[in-house]
């Protein structure tokens, strides 16, 4: 399996596109800072964008976060366990992923985060990569209607038509359900001749700590419906990334949450959160 470091690498573009809320955040404060638009002008317009531009800075962060524990990939060699070799339903499992990280992390992620990942699973099992990389960059649009936090577009039409959370998701319930139906079929469709076959299967999972990798997958899942309970976009984006944070940080600092999980010594799990919860910054 390719490094991080090797999809990232690969991927400049995406990433820019990945980091573009950053990337505005940071214009507009040039923009104002050189006077181009007075603060006067610029102030109303900074209190309504500001929440949606900390958004996606915050989440992307919980993204690249999540990346860094190996959650993504290894949810994919899971699904790649799961399908038992079955290259269809390996597909319709990654899709299945592709449209939860959309919904819960937003766009960015499938299309920045999973594409990279989808490739290199996609060489490594011997199938063919095209099917996974339009599944990647295809769901990253069509799942993004579902909640506020799936789309830039999205946390402004809230903020524009007065909308909580909840009855944003249940006004584009059904829209959202009938573009995946079209979209997973056409795709299916479309590819249905590369999606035939087998592949073998791995009788092990990547390396791994689940001292990072349970709580990545914990605050990932559970941002979306917090939002939908109520609590706002970037607030729950800011707790969503500092409890990431925090729980990176510790590892790090602790030598034996370092080692992962597979193959470390018994008891290690039981010394990881001991050490975790009691260290302190050098």
């Amino acid at each position: 399996m390719t490094s991080r470091a090797d999809r990232r690498g690969s991927f400049g573009l995406a990433w820019l596109l990945g980091h573009r809320g950053l990337i505005l955040l940071l214009l507009g404060v040039l923009v104002v800072a050189t006077g181009l638009l007075p603060w006067a002008d610029a102030r109303p317009v900074l209190e309504r964008a500001a929440p949606v531009l900390g958004f996606l800075v915050l989440i992307k962060l919980v993204a690249d976060l999540c990346d860094d524990a190996d959650l993504f990939d290894l949810v994919a060699h899971g699904a790649a366990r799961l399908a038992r070799g079955r290259t269809a339903v390996l597909y319709l499992l990654f899709c299945g992923v592709g449209i939860v990280a959309t919904w819960v992390l937003s766009l960015d992620t499938t299309a920045v985060l999973l594409t990279p990942i989808a490739l290199a699973l996609a060489a490594e099992l011997g199938v063919a990569p095209l099917p996974f990389a339009f599944a990647s960059v295809w769901l990253a649009n069509a799942a993004s209607l579902l909640l506020p936090v799936s789309n830039l577009t999205n946390l402004l039409a809230q903020h524009h038509l007065s909308l909580t959370s909840g009855q944003f998701m249940h006004l584009l319930t059904w829209p959202q359900a009938a573009v995946l139906v079209v979209v997973v079929g056409t795709l299916l469709v479309r590819h249905r001749t590369a999606l035939r076959g087998r592949y073998p299967v791995s009788e092990h999972l990547p390396k791994h700590d689940p001292w990072l990798v349970w709580p990545a997958a914990l605050v990932a899942t559970a941002t979306g419906p917090a939002i939908v309970a109520g609590v706002e976009a970037w607030e729950a984006a800011l707790g969503a990334s500092w409890c990431c944070w925090s729980r990176s940080s510790c590892a790090s600092r602790a030598p034996w949450c370092r080692g992962g999980w597979c193959g470390s010594p018994p008891g290690t799990w039981r010394r990881s959160r001991s050490a975790c919860s009691s260290s302190s910054p050098p």
